[in-house]
């Protein structure tokens, strides 16, 4: 079970109560729930047990300030009542001090509480916290009153503890990382670095109508991993910085992924049918909306790749 280590129990969800993997999304967020009840760790874990539960989470902190883990990272839990969150989420069920009023919990409820979220966050890059965006709440996506009006009313204060514990206790430092990269049209073009649409220069690598059939990348941080799909084709094996590149030169690719081992990378590609296609961060040939960039038989003539900072 991929996770935490301060999860000091790890009590199983019943397999029918997740999802095994996360369908080709990655970890943008943590999201706070409640119990509605002054439970232990365990005993929510047992609810998880449960065969007709049909819900779970990812981790659970007692009234004590115990934590369990029920699924593992990998997989997605079944707690924000929204398809897509719960594929991007870990998610946390903190149990209550009372029962009703405005929900409180306790002192070692939220002290864990801030460990585990800045714990989650270091592993998964998702440092530095920002209230709403990737640190959420259940009422967020679904008409409930979930985590309840004492959390949700310490939402700033969370974060603000978050990002403080990151940066001190943990002594963590900011490293950006520079992507450079380069396309063959009828020549190779020069490197860039950027990542805008508007600058032809400097912001992404092509030139829009001249399709492109090999690409060059590297990373100043770290190692990038990529491959390239053929119109008419198929996927290429994969290539590793700049050791080779990706594609067959004369030949048009239509689809494009790359990948890091120490950060997060995004990306994304122009076509001549459809222009700028939205923004991916998948690894999946087979995941055709959010594991790879570029529309299959549409020819790719402009690529734009960046990485998150990496975090020491």
């Amino acid at each position: 079970m991929k996770g935490s280590n301060l999860a000091t129990e790890k009590i199983p969800a019943y397999a029918g109560n997740y999802t095994k993997g996360r369908s080709g999304y990655s970890i943008t967020e943590i999201t706070i729930h409640h119990m509605a009840a002054k439970w232990t760790a365990r005993r929510c874990g047992e609810s998880y047990q449960a065969p007709r539960r049909k819900a779970s989470g990812h981790y659970g902190i007692g009234f004590e300030g115990e934590m369990a883990q029920y699924v593992s990272e990998d997989d997605t839990a079944w707690t924000n009542d929204l398809w897509e969150s719960n594929c991007r989420a870990v998610t946390i069920e903190c149990a209550n001090s009372e029962t009703g009023g405005d929900w409180q919990i306790s002192e070692k409820t939220m002290d864990s509480l801030v460990l585990l979220i800045a714990d989650i966050a270091v592993r998964n890059g998702l440092y530095p916290l920002v209230k709403g965006e990737n640190l959420t709440w259940h009422q967020m996506y679904s008409p409930t009153a979930c985590p309840g009006s004492f959390l949700i009313s310490k939402m700033d204060e969370i974060t603000e503890r978050v990002n403080r514990h990151i940066e001190t206790s943990l002594g963590m430092k900011k490293e950006t990382v520079d992507c450079s990269y380069q396309v063959f049209t009828d020549r190779w073009l020069p490197v860039v670095s950027g990542h805008d649409q508007t600058d032809a220069e400097y912001g992404y690598a092509g030139i829009l109508g001249a399709p492109v059939s090999g690409v060059l990348a590297s990373a100043s941080c770290g190692n990038l991993y990529y491959k390239a799909h053929l119109i008419g084709g198929s996927w290429l094996p994969e290539v590793k910085n700049r050791e080779d590149y990706a594609g067959v030169l004369g030949r048009s690719i239509d689809g494009f992924m790359i990948r890091s081992d120490t950060t997060r990378i995004f990306y994304r590609v122009h076509t001549r049918q459809d222009g700028w296609l939205p923004v991916v961060e998948g690894y999946d040939p087979a995941n055709h909306e959010h594991g790879y960039a570029g529309v299959l038989g549409h020819e790719i003539d402009g690529v734009m790749i960046w990485a998150k900072p990496v975090f020491h």
